[in-house]
């Protein structure tokens, strides 16, 4: 899969956000974790040092909160209260610093991913009683179509559904398309929906006619 595929993944969207999770249950006191984790797994030295400020910081609320004495409902001890607004306040920086750090976290992600080794396989049918010296057929991948010339039979061989392949026929009519993504952008296909064809959906735009280029130099008359 290419980031922008896993980007338009809600699934994997949704499972590389859980680094959220320590900040938003964590009563702001392990949000530190969350921001570490990200930062050490994007190698991003700015989102290490905001883990160690939020560790450093929920340290402190920790050692002032316990460094002054309980106090009871008839006698409060106004440093607590103190305590427990700086600890609410630190709660909500740490969940609205999440939240907005995530979208760069997860295109971060995305090309983490990109830039790790693919394995492909290829599938081998033997004929039934065939040894091993017999002829290996490999199995037939799916044709490719080109959005702007292919039929609607082409199209539907590549995968695409009947108002989908009529869909990328009335787009072209109107401009054919610059590369195979613009049926993203031209709402004619679903991300999703693209995702799983874009290996088979090619987009080759012939370029205009070249006008004839006139003659260079003088003319004799002999």
């Amino acid at each position: 899969m290419t980031p922008e595929e896993r980007l338009c993944s809600p699934r994997w969207k949704w499972v590389h956000s859980l680094w959220m999770l320590p900040g938003v249950v964590g009563v702001g006191l392990a949000t530190w974790m969350g921001f570490l984790f990200i930062g050490v797994r994007a190698k991003r030295r700015l989102w290490v040092v905001f883990g160690v400020a939020y560790f450093v910081a929920g340290c402190a609320v920790i050692a002032i909160s316990s460094a002054f004495p309980t106090g009871t409902k008839e006698e409060p001890v106004p440093e607590n209260a103190w305590s427990g607004w700086v600890t609410l306040g630190l709660w909500v920086l740490g969940i609205a610093h999440t939240i907005l750090t995530n979208k760069a976290w997860l295109k971060a992600r995305a090309h983490l991913d990109a830039t790790s080794p693919a394995v492909t396989t290829v599938q081998e049918d033997t004929a039934p009683g065939a040894g091993d010296s017999g002829p290996v057929a490999l199995a037939s991948e799916p044709a490719s179509a080109d959005l702007n010339s292919a039929s609607v039979e082409s199209l539907l061989a590549a995968g695409l559904h009947r108002d989908e392949a009529d869909a990328v026929v009335a787009a072209r009519a109107q401009e054919p398309f610059a590369q195979a993504s613009a049926v993203v952008t031209r709402a004619v296909l679903q991300p999703h929906r693209f995702a799983e064809l874009r290996g088979r959906l090619v987009a080759d735009v012939e370029p205009p006619d070249a006008a004839p280029r006139p003659a260079s130099g003088r003319r004799l008359d002999l």
